[in-house]
C-alpha cells in the first residue's frame, strides 16, 4: 500500500506499506497477506 502523497521512485516490494515523501517502509500489508494465503489454499 502506498500512502498519498508519497514520491515513488523506485518498485515497491509486495505486501509492504509505505507512506511520507521519500516512501519510507512503515510495515506490512497484513490484511493483503492474509487474502493471498486464502486464496492459494
Amino acid at each position: 500500500m502506498i500512502d498519498a502523497g508519497s514520491m515513488i521512485n523506485m518498485d515497491v516490494v509486495s505486501y509492504l506499506t509505505v507512506q511520507e515523501d521519500r516512501a519510507t517502509f512503515v510495515g506490512l500489508n497484513l490484511v493483503g497477506l492474509k487474502r493471498e494465503k486464502n486464496e492459494t489454499c
